[in-house]
């Protein structure tokens, strides 16, 4: 009989969550731009993945200089969006953006979906920030709440009119189901990697006119 024989089911739980953080390796990101899915370099559109919407997950993203600085993602199926970070709260730091120059908060609020590739086996995280990203994978959660299994999905797009113009939005269009429902080694769901220090504010980029 050992003492390791009485841990309490949250001890196992955790340290299995920290065995898998710890064997997590980087996966790649995929992305979506006018109408192209790609990994890196590499054109991926109308290629068929295995989404597994189970482990989606929902929270947000620090955006530097356009870089990622800090995540925050819990589990979309076990949790409500976590509240925004409170850092980087300063609106006088926060970067113009667009023809108007409103300052836009360096928080993203986003989703992010692993897949697998059905050939290959790869695995890669689809990050959705825009509002068309979302809508794509918020179609499959809804799926998932009709039909309950992992869909193969073929990475495509369609064109939307808004605002009198053409858009090309990314669509997830389901062509089958897959019955496997085991976790996927390496993926981490669950992640808080948020930046703790705020920006200062130099001299010159001190601006009155940033609009709240």
């Amino acid at each position: 009989m050992s003492v390791f024989d009485e841990l309490d089911t949250k001890t196992i739980a955790r340290i299995k969550r920290h065995a898998q953080e710890a064997q997590a390796v980087p996966l790649p990101y995929l992305k979506y731009e006018g109408g192209v899915w790609k990994i890196g370099a590499d054109e991926v559109t109308d290629s068929l993945w295995v989404a597994a919407t189970d482990m989606c997950a929902v929270g947000w993203t620090l955006f530097i200089d356009n870089q990622v600085a800090g995540e925050v993602f819990v589990s979309a199926f076990g949790n409500e969006r976590p509240p925004r970070p409170k850092t980087h709260t300063d609106k006088t730091l926060w970067k113009k953006v667009g023809a108007a120059g409103w300052a836009s908060d360096p928080w993203r609020p986003q989703y992010s979906l692993p897949l697998r590739n059905e050939t290959s086996g790869q695995i890669a995280l689809f990050k959705a920030g825009t509002a068309a990203a979302k809508a794509a994978i918020g179609k499959l959660l809804d799926d998932f709440v009709e039909k309950r299994r992992r869909p193969v999905v073929a990475l495509t797009s369609t064109t939307a009119r808004r605002n009198g113009r053409d858009e090309i939005d990314p669509v997830l269009e389901i062509t089958d189901y897959v019955d496997d429902d085991a976790p996927w080694k390496g993926v981490v769901v669950e992640k808080n990697d948020t930046i703790t220090a705020e920006p200062k504010l130099a001299k010159n980029e001190m601006d009155d006119d940033i609009p709240f």
